[in-house]
């Protein structure tokens, strides 16, 4: 299967933590879920720069990837932006993250999607458009940083495949213009849908002291 997707990262007793991922869900690590933080430190330096690596990752299927479209690296990524280090800027509305998954999943997955992303910019916006009908997706949390920079967390459940990968967009939520979308980090936690009735718990990370990469 694939997936594409945009997220910010931080928190969570017993699991991988970083400064805007500040809603972790209870069954990070958990059999069949998957989790996968981008923050962007620097460009790949393998002849491909459109794409990013994770900088973590507990992915058990595969290697996760994110494909952003610009044409200027040099341009699109930035170095330092607002006082963040390490943030990327689509030029062609859009970018795409690839997750690995287990080759004959149950029939859906849910997604929490964390973005850091600056109000000079629009909002991100996850978009399944492999599942021909998708389930519930929408914003659960959003709320403002230092500096310009907001954080928003989208829910969605998406239709899984039979190939092995899941495969998401994310668009800005406006036209196509100079900076559409200006992203600092991307956290993405994926599960296969439980049964009915099973509880989501998410551990909550203060917001004293999260400020990341400052200086």
């Amino acid at each position: 299967m694939k997936t594409t997707l945009a997220l910010a990262v931080i928190v969570a007793v017993g699991s991988s933590v970083s400064a805007d991922d500040l809603r972790v869900p209870e069954w990070r690590g958990a059999p069949g879920s998957t989790f996968q933080e981008w923050r962007f430190d620097e460009l790949n330096d393998q002849g491909t720069p459109q794409v990013f690596w994770p900088e973590v990752a507990d992915n058990a299927y595969g290697d996760p990837y994110l494909w952003c479209s610009f044409e200027d690296p040099g341009f699109m990524w930035s170095d330092e932006l607002f006082n963040r280090q390490g943030t990327i800027s689509p030029d062609w509305e859009w970018l795409e993250i690839t997750l690995p998954h287990v080759a004959d999943p149950p029939p859906l997955q849910d997604a929490y999607i964390q973005f850091t992303w600056h109000t000079s910019s629009y909002r991100p916006i996850p978009y399944d458009y492999l599942s021909p009908d998708p389930g519930p997706f929408e914003i659960v949390e959003e709320f403002a940083l230092d500096d310009g920079w907001m954080y928003t967390r989208w829910f969605m459940t998406f239709d899984t495949t039979d190939d092995g990968w899941e495969e998401f967009q994310v668009w800005s939520e406006g036209s196509i213009v100079e900076w559409d979308m200006i992203i600092d980090q991307i956290v993405v936690d994926t599960r296969y849908v439980p049964a009915p009735g099973s509880p989501v718990v998410f551990a909550v990370a203060g917001l004293v002291g999260c400020r990341r990469r400052r200086r």
